[in-house]
């Protein structure tokens, strides 16, 4: 099996059919899907069982344990030599797995980078996400590429990873976050190659969070506390990364922050402030004072 797609899923019947059917058009066929039915009660294993390609599903039900239990699981069912995360609420384009294996005829990648469509309210965009093709580098230099290209690269989506090397690396997402950016930037951090094509190859559909919505507040908070997590844990393991030279450093750790604090916006009030104040206990806060004039905080 060259591909596998990792598809994990909660009650998400209503754009399911969407997905599946998107991975129905990939004009290269050697592939599998890989389904975590992380306890879901409405009609998803109906939905699969209809699916045109229900026999290269491979569907794994288990109790509700939240998407890192559900994705190491999925890492761990696959057999296909390549995999790819798809949300259960998102679409692939149909040459998205040929254009990734034209390329891998031609370069040994241990990841590959694509291109998507942000879709909000209807609308579809591709800025922050689209980057011209390049020729594989080391993965702390494809870091360093995508943040002076001014791109999003830390969603798991934008990639198709080989899967010997997550195997080797052991690296995997904590039980009970929700938000998984920052382990996938040292996942690349960590790759001794990283391509990527022009291919348009993901649809991410963005939607609201609102925090009059408290089951939605409580995902937000959620989010933070699970940045904060995996910063915490993937910045000390950048810094070895990166040693040798202070200034990438600075330029890997700016981003970091500024990411972090760009997720301000979803807090206001007091909230905010708190969140803030979480941010300045990071000694590279203080330790690179640029940060606090580039956010205007």
């Amino acid at each position: 099996m060259k591909y596998s797609i990792i598809v994990c899923s909660y009650n998400s019947a209503k754009t399911l059919s969407n997905c599946l059917q998107s991975i129905e058009c990939q004009t290269y066929k050697d592939y599998e899907v890989i389904f975590i039915d992380d306890g879901s009660n409405d009609c998803t294993k109906e939905i699969i069982k209809k699916s045109s390609i229900y026999n290269k599903i491979k569907y794994f039900y288990q109790k509700n344990s939240g998407i890192a239990v559900a994705r190491n699981k999925g890492i761990k069912k696959a057999s296909g030599k390549y995999l790819l995360f798809l949300d259960a609420d998102d679409t692939i384009n149909p040459y998205l797995l040929q254009k990734i294996n034209e390329y891998l005829e031609k370069f040994t990648c241990d990841i590959i980078r694509y291109n998507a469509n942000r879709i909000e309210k209807g609308r579809a965009s591709q800025k922050k996400y689209f980057l011209e093709s390049f020729k594989p580098m080391k993965g702390t230099k494809a870091i360093l590429y995508f943040i002076k290209s001014n791109i999003t690269y830390g969603p798991l989506w934008l990639y198709c990873y080989r899967r010997s090397f997550l195997n080797k690396l052991q690296i995997f997402f904590k039980p009970g976050t929700i938000h998984e950016d920052f382990l996938n930037c040292l996942w690349l951090a960590k790759a001794k190659s990283v391509g990527g094509i022009e291919y348009i190859g993901y649809n991410y559909y963005k939607h609201s969070l609102s925090l009059t919505d408290p089951k939605q507040a409580h995902m937000v908070h959620q989010r933070f506390t699970d940045i904060l997590y995996y910063y915490d844990y993937v910045i000390k393991k950048f810094m070895v990364l990166y040693k040798k030279d202070n200034t990438e450093k600075k330029v890997v750790i700016k981003s970091a922050m500024g990411f972090l604090i760009n997720n301000l916006k979803y807090f206001s009030g007091s909230l905010q402030k708190r969140m803030l104040k979480e941010i300045k206990k990071r000694d590279f806060y203080n330790n690179f004072k640029g940060y606090k004039n580039d956010s205007g905080i």
